[in-house]
């Protein structure tokens, strides 16, 4: 058997695009490289040197956080963000049944790996932070979930709702009486153990009619992983939305400048 490298240029299914930002043809588009402690350094400075509403973010983070049942660890990291020289990591998600998939774990964790890594490296306070993608509108993304059920074989479950096609945001979703099925079809499948019972039961406790998808999504998100610590932020939040009026004005005044950047 002989070994050889293969340039991911030479793959078909890779993109142009891909394969420059691997290669770093892209640096000069990009803030910079997460890995890069230079470039951390250089966007530590740049975010050190405007001012945010953080008494705001603390209030509507503490309040909304503590709605839905998030960890004293993620609390404390809360109180964390009022200090002027605290940063964050984000990793977000749509907001998906039965937390979506994998993938949505593992951005999670890599948030904190970051968060921890970066805290060491600039001497200062950094948070993980996840972001709730509550504004989506395409309902197809969100509404399925696989698991390897009882004979290993992999199956997918999808709640149908009869505000699929409605064009509404998630954040205005709830479970109606058509995820039941959903939810026995779940239990009949999973594998026999002693985590079965606890978890459909806790599973079902937060996914019952009229209950807010987004909501189920981050009080099982806490239940999984809110041990580390992370701060979840929904533009929903009341209050929060408020603060991005700027940012919307600026877009609609200098839409130019944008347009030709791109």
């Amino acid at each position: 058997m002989s070994v050889f490298p293969v340039s991911l240029a030479q793959l078909s299914a890779v993109t142009r695009l891909y394969d420059d930002y691997v290669n770093g043809r892209m640096d000069e588009l990009l803030a910079g490289g997460f890995t890069d402690s230079k470039s951390i350094d250089r966007v530590a400075e740049q975010i050190e040197k405007r001012n945010y509403p953080r008494v705001d973010l603390v209030d509507i983070l503490r309040r909304c956080n503590r709605a839905i049942g998030s960890s004293r660890q993620t609390l404390d990291n809360i109180e964390r963000l009022g200090d002027p020289q605290s940063l964050c990591v984000f990793a977000g998600q749509q907001t998906g049944i039965f937390i979506g998939p994998m993938l949505t774990i593992y951005k999670a964790l890599s948030a904190v790996k970051l968060a921890l890594r970066y805290e060491k490296l600039l001497n200062r306070p950094v948070i993980p932070c996840f972001w709730m993608a509550t504004d989506d509108h395409d309902f197809a993304e969100i509404s399925s979930a696989g698991f390897l059920e009882r004979g290993g074989e992999f199956i997918r479950l999808s709640y149908n709702s009869p505000d699929a096609d409605s064009g509404l945001p998630i954040a205005n979703l709830k479970f109606d009486k058509n995820i039941l099925p959903v939810l026995d079809h779940l239990e009949q499948s999973l594998q026999e153990s002693e985590f079965k019972k606890p978890l459909c039961e806790f599973i079902r406790d937060l996914n019952r009619p009229g209950d807010s998808i987004a909501q189920s999504f981050a009080r099982l998100f806490n239940h999984l992983i809110g041990e580390y610590g992370i701060v979840l932020v929904d533009p929903n939040f009341p209050g929060l939305k408020t603060h991005f009026k700027q940012v919307f004005i600026n877009e609609i005044k200098n839409h130019k400048k944008t347009y030709d950047a791109f």
